[in-house]
């Protein structure tokens, strides 16, 4: 009888073997090109609202995890790095920067007092090394990422803005044109300039969203960007053909505990 039962057992965990082989296998042989889109959805500064529950319903980000730069700790998985010229990478913010002590960065928050700029201290006074460009580093299944602007001196910008530069938009790397082109972009120092969300979908992830000025000004200076009311949603959900993996190798492993129980 136990030699028997032996007998089903392996015969069992022949079949299982051979189906999560199969499975690998299928996984490996996933095309590039099979991953989805991008989806790119921006608002104008009509979205913010000093009642931060209403603006995140307008703007979709209701359920995500917000970074509102009033202190100096980043929320877990983000980072950011300031290039052009290389300036680091900052794990937690080396100031908080209150655009209430410069009348000129009037209306620039999405919420709160501070934000975070492309400068290396994140402070006005001192003011660090202006950067050309800012990467945020995002670590984990990120499906979702959100973010207000505000003093980006766009070209558009009216004369009393001082116009200097329009900004491109890049995704993991991979440029998806200019900010100035997105609905509802409004460039000015004294605004806020507009809100952009990434969301990725069919399995895609956002490990990096960048920012960078195009030109510099007339006296060789960077664009100060102003960033605030980060938003970032972080997928925990596996794809179906990784919970059928996860099955397949508790199944492989209940058949080898019980051909160990059967021997004995």
């Amino acid at each position: 009888m136990w030699s028997f039962q032996g007998k089903v057992v392996n015969v069992k965990r022949r079949i299982a073997l051979r189906i999560f082989s199969f499975a690998l296998a299928a996984i490996c042989n996933i095309p590039s090109s099979a991953s989805a889109s991008l989806i790119i959805t921006s608002f104008g500064a009509g979205a913010f609202s000093t009642d931060t529950n209403a603006m995140n319903s307008t703007l979709g980000i209701t359920g995500y995890t917000i970074e509102d730069f009033e202190d100096t700790t980043l929320i877990s998985g983000l980072s950011y790095t300031l290039t052009s010229p290389s300036s680091g990478t900052f794990t937690a913010l080396p100031n908080t920067a209150a655009i209430s002590s410069n009348y000129t960065f009037t209306n620039n928050q999405w919420d709160g007092t501070h934000v975070l700029m492309n400068n290396s201290t994140n402070s006005l006074d001192p003011e660090g090394t202006r950067t050309g460009a800012i990467t945020f580093d995002l670590l984990g299944a990120v499906d979702g990422f959100g973010v207000g602007f505000g003093n980006f001196q766009s070209q558009s910008s009216p004369l009393d803005q001082f116009p200097i530069t329009d900004h491109e938009l890049l995704i993991n790397g991979v440029s998806f044109g200019l900010l100035e082109s997105l609905l509802g972009w409004t460039g000015g120092r004294t605004t806020r300039n507009g809100y952009v969300l990434i969301t990725a979908t069919g399995g895609d992830l956002i490990s990096s969203v960048s920012f960078r000025n195009l030109i510099q000004g007339a006296a060789g200076d960077e664009d100060l960007m102003v960033f605030d009311h980060l938003a970032v949603h972080t997928s925990a959900v596996p794809e179906p053909l990784t919970l059928s993996l996860v099955s397949l190798g508790a199944l492989g492993g209940l058949g080898l505990r019980r051909k160990k129980g059967a021997a004995c």
